[in-house]
C-alpha cells in the first residue's frame, strides 16, 4: 500500500491516489488542517496537494502491524516542493489502517503531520547542561547559548 501511493504522489495522479481510499474514509493531511471525509474531499486534498510545484515523496521507514484484514502502517516519510522559488523539505510522520474489501486494500483512515522541531534538548544540550553542573556559570552560559541556537 505505501508503495502505491508513493507512487501517486510522485506521478502526480489525484484519480488513483483517490482510488485507493474506502469510499467513507478519513484523511488528515499534511499540508491542510481540515479533516476530509469521503472521497469527494480527499479527492479535494489530492488536487491541490499534488498541485505543488516539484512535488517529490519519499519514506524514510515504516513498519506494519496486522490484525485479519486490518493493516496499520506507521513511519515517516519526507516531501520536497518549491515554493515561491525556494526548495522545500518537510519532515512527516503518517499513518494508515486499511482493510481488505472485496479483495482489495484500500485506506479507512489516513493521517499525515508535519514533525514539529523538538521542544526537547537534543544530547548536545544535555552534555551542556551536565557541564553546568561541574562549571557553575560557564555552563549555564553555554547551556543559553544552545538553547538561543535551537530556537
Amino acid at each position: 500500500m505505501i508503495d502505491q501511493w508513493l507512487q501517486c504522489v510522485n506521478q502526480r495522479n489525484v484519480e488513483k491516489a483517490v482510488s485507493l481510499y474506502a469510499d467513507d474514509a478519513t484523511l488528515w493531511g499534511t499540508f491542510s488542517e481540515t479533516r476530509r471525509d469521503g472521497a469527494y474531499r480527499i479527492r479535494e486534498y489530492f488536487t491541490h496537494f499534488l498541485g505543488l510545484d516539484f512535488l517529490q515523496a519519499a519514506v524514510k521507514h515504516f513498519t506494519t502491524r496486522c490484525r485479519n484484514d486490518i493493516k496499520v502502517y506507521s513511519g515517516e516519510y519526507t516531501f520536497r516542493h518549491r515554493q515561491d522559488g525556494s526548495d522545500k523539505r518537510v519532515n512527516a510522520r503518517f499513518s494508515f489502517v486499511t482493510q481488505i474489501l472485496n479483495d482489495t486494500e484500500l485506506i479507512l483512515e489516513h493521517h499525515s503531520s508535519i514533525i514539529p522541531k523538538s521542544q526537547y534538548p537534543s544530547s548536545g544540550e544535555r552534555l551542556a547542561y551536565a557541564s553546568t553542573l561541574e562549571h557553575g556559570f560557564l555552563g549555564i552560559y553555554i547551556v543559553e547559548l544552545l538553547m538561543k541556537r535551537a530556537a
